[in-house]
């Protein structure tokens, strides 16, 4: 029977990973790893040695991790509290090793006790029944798990405390005849789907949309330019989704840190580090195969190129000041380049060099939004970027200028032999620049204001005034092309 009123025994187990954390401290050692490529021999070789050589090996190279920022099951928390009132013993009883079950244990100062994995001992399964057993020495005792390898605990001690199950471990436990109570539920399958969908950042896919420039601005519009720039815009959102989904990995520490991105799926542990490994390559190869079979070799290419910088600046180059702003609006201005390619349209420099300043002043709203945070105090490193606290005032300057140096090749533009041949009433476009001025300018406004999302283009993908901007210039654009 299923039950959420628990009186605990006097003796409480209770499992750290999957249970006591949402994520698993070894896959978070593992990804401490394999940030050094010079580490990934031996942490293959030593998978061969035996579980406890991989994990004293991660240890070793990876060291602890940082309690004070995993992603902790409340419900879990509140159990032991509830049985903490009640009088019992409480045991941290993990496959952990002890240098990270006793850092945990430490940091939560709640538990009487720890047992864990040794040298010599994983303690996982028979292991840590075998290691309860002899702890609780015939004494009734309450064990807190998540995994079938916790079913022989159970069968020790009468009743499953689970939280949340693994797939299929209630039914199991339920049949062998033991009482289950269920101390926090697992994710339904609906609410998984949204997770992934969130992890995936399909809503960050509206940048994608830069791909239908090209065609839209050439006059190019027919049912075969619409599937080819549909495909483009697939190849790009899938591989820029599993490029985020690695970039949330290698992010983990950072993101727990930040006061928004800590609530991501991976940060948080709604998703899990494995998983997350295994859609990495289903989304890279679901890009490259739609590319493959509808595009060109030339867009493929093109796509190899935006897979390795984005790659490139999210195990790198983010952390460099200055760098990371200009490598964002070249990767805006490759959706351009993208849209042209999948089409066969060739690409007007003068759109190419307006795109890049204007990218480029909203990547210095995004840095500068991150800094703004932090402007009180003095001289503070920001977490994971290349910036202080103190650098909100050349952000500031950078982007402002920027934005004012698309308005002036927007400008030189209208005097161009392509707008002549491309628009009849050219004069119109002129209203264009007031426009991009007002939406750019009014954007670096809320963002001093310290009210800018921390990604401008989701603000602007919530912003009615934005829509109204974009709406004025497609308004401007049909009236000058009539």
């Amino acid at each position: 029977m299923l039950s959420s009123t628990i009186i605990f025994r006097r003796l409480l187990f209770v499992d750290m990973d999957g249970t006591l954390i949402h994520s698993d401290t070894l896959w978070e050692q593992i990804i401490k790893v394999i940030r050094n490529p010079f580490l990934l021999p031996g942490l293959i070789f030593s998978v061969f040695q035996g579980k406890l050589a991989f994990k004293q090996y991660c240890l070793t190279h990876a060291g602890s991790l940082d309690p004070s920022i995993l992603p902790y099951n409340q419900d879990v928390l509140k159990s032991i509290k509830q049985a903490k009132a009640n009088g019992s013993t409480i045991i941290l009883c993990t496959a952990a090793l002890y240098d990270i079950a006793h850092n945990v244990s430490s940091y939560l100062n709640c538990f009487d006790d720890v047992l864990s994995s040794s040298d010599t001992i994983n303690l996982s399964s028979f292991s840590k029944r075998d290691a309860i057993l002899q702890y609780a020495n015939s004494e009734q005792f309450d064990y807190i798990g998540n995994s079938h390898t916790d079913i022989p605990v159970w069968n020790l001690s009468g009743r499953a405390i689970i939280a949340k199950p693994e797939h299929g471990l209630v039914s199991k436990v339920e049949k062998s005849g033991i009482t289950v109570h269920i101390v926090s539920k697992n994710t339904s399958f609906s609410n998984y789907v949204s997770i992934i969908i969130k992890q995936i950042r399909v809503y960050q896919w509206i940048k994608n949309t830069l791909i239908f420039i090209p065609c839209l601005l050439a006059h190019i519009i027919n049912y075969d330019v619409i599937i080819q720039s549909l495909c483009a815009f697939l190849c790009i959102s899938l591989s820029a989704s599993a490029v985020y989904m690695y970039n949330d990995l290698m992010d983990l520490d950072a993101d727990r840190q930040h006061h928004r991105k800590k609530n991501r799926p991976l940060a948080s542990g709604a998703f899990s580090i494995p998983h997350a490994f295994l859609f990495i390559p289903i989304l890279i190869l679901l890009a490259y195969l739609i590319s493959f079979t509808s595009l060109t070799i030339e867009f493929t290419v093109l796509l190899t190129v935006y897979v390795l910088l984005t790659t490139l600046y999210s195990i790198s180059f983010k952390k460099i000041a200055i760098v990371d702003v200009i490598l964002l609006a070249a990767l805006y201005t490759l959706r351009l380049i993208a849209g042209g390619i999948a089409n066969n349209v060739v690409l007007s420099p003068w759109l190419l060099g307006f795109g890049m300043f204007v990218f480029l002043s909203l990547a210095f709203v995004k840095r500068y939004t991150e800094v703004l945070i932090h402007a009180d105090e003095q001289n503070k490193q920001i977490a994971g970027r290349g910036y202080t606290s103190s650098d909100g005032s050349i952000l500031l300057n950078a982007g402002i200028s920027s934005a004012m140096i698309s308005i002036l090749v927007l400008a030189l533009y209208m005097n161009s032999t392509e707008v002549k041949i491309l628009y009849h009433n050219p004069l119109i476009l002129w209203i264009l620049c007031p426009i991009f001025m007002i939406w750019l300018l009014r954007i670096w406004l809320i963002a001093h204001r310290g009210n800018m999302h921390d990604d401008p283009i989701i603000f602007m993908a919530k912003d009615s005034f934005s829509y109204i901007m974009f709406s004025l210039i497609l308004a401007v654009v049909l009236l000058a092309a009539l």
